[in-house]
């Protein structure tokens, strides 16, 4: 079917129009053909007031409806991906229509989606920790995982993720409270020939969940490249060809940290060529994942509000043009939900 990510030139807004329960969002009319396994969503608070906004697989019994952090002007985002089904279907859950649902995109063969989270929370808080999810339906020769770190108390503790063997520490960031609990952020990584990845929190309050995973020709850096901009304020161009980024690339997942320790700030990553102003805040030190698209030169666009915000490749889609490097297969892992 092509690359394993494929992204839409401009974001549609799938906010459902009820709140406080859990609304089937259909994309069948979006762009997302048959046999897609999942979409590529940015999660957005423009207000500066508390709200919850969450996604889940079509028939999945996840309970978590996490908010975004509203602290020091609020407005604040993230990229997420959740799995549907045949039928181009996903859930979501908001408390109010401010907050907003966008799609990006959707993702094909070489991603794949657990109908329940797994809960992975290392046991050990304050150092890096292996988290093997081989027994969690992630299939033998897995590339990457997706994980929902979502913080369940009132303070705002640290939290992230890096793939085995990395010394990335800046994944490690703040996981914001969202008033009175339950903030949240989404991040992706590789997994090794084991798959496992490294995870840290602070605080057992830090939950770690494991939504999904990619498979070939979906890669990853061991390390995260920097693409930091020197221009505030303004939709810039990021040609994305350091690392090892593939020379056919057509989209990239971006770690996009605010460095700053006491102040929100705001990053924001699109296609090239786009219209959409997918830009907000990131929570002081917070450091989340975003996906967007490169055209023919591998050029993407970024937006900073100050040059603390830094962005950061850390995997690549490409078009699956090479014998054997699509993989079929569906996980059907089921865990329980606690908060």
């Amino acid at each position: 079917m092509g690359s394993g990510l494929n992204y839409l030139v401009n974001e549609i807004d799938k906010t459902p129009g009820v709140t406080g329960s859990w609304q089937d969002v259909d994309v069948s009319a979006d762009g997302v053909p048959a046999g897609a396994t999942g979409v590529i969503l940015r999660l957005a608070n423009p207000t500066t007031s508390h709200a919850n906004i969450a996604v889940r697989k079509n028939g999945s019994t996840d309970t978590r409806t996490p908010g975004l952090g509203t602290e020091n002007g609020g407005r604040q985002h993230t990229g997420a991906m959740v799995g549907i089904d045949a039928n181009r279907v996903f859930e979501a859950y908001i408390s109010t229509t401010s907050v907003k649902v966008y799609l990006i995109g959707y993702t094909t063969d070489s991603t794949d989606f657990l109908t329940n989270s797994v809960n992975k929370s290392p046991g050990t808080t304050g150092s890096w920790q292996s988290v093997d999810v081989s027994g969690n339906g992630v299939v033998s020769g897995a590339t990457g995982v997706i994980c929902q770190l979502v913080n369940t108390s009132s303070s705002n503790y640290n939290g992230g993720i890096r793939a085995t063997g990395s010394t990335d520490t800046f994944t490690l960031g703040t996981v914001p409270r969202t008033y009175p609990q339950n903030g949240q952020v989404y991040q992706v990584c590789a997994l090794d020939a084991n798959r496992t990845f490294e995870a840290q929190i602070a605080n057992a309050a830090v939950r770690v969940w494991v939504i999904g995973y990619f498979m070939a020709p979906v890669t990853f850096e061991t390390n995260a490249i920097s693409y930091a901009l020197g221009t505030t304020a303004a939709w810039t161009d990021i040609s994305v060809t350091g690392g090892a980024s593939p020379a056919t690339a057509d989209g990239v997942m971006w770690l996009i940290k605010n460095t700053e320790v006491n102040n929100v700030e705001s990053g924001g990553s699109r296609k090239n060529g786009s219209t959409d102003e997918s830009y907000a805040q990131l929570p002081a030190t917070g450091c989340a994942a975003f996906f967007a698209g490169l055209d023919g030169s591998m050029v993407g666009e970024g937006k900073i509000s100050v040059t603390t915000i830094d962005h950061y490749v850390i995997g690549y889609a490409r078009p699956a043009t090479a014998a054997g490097l699509v993989y079929e297969c569906r996980a059907t892992a089921t865990a329980g939900n606690v908060n």
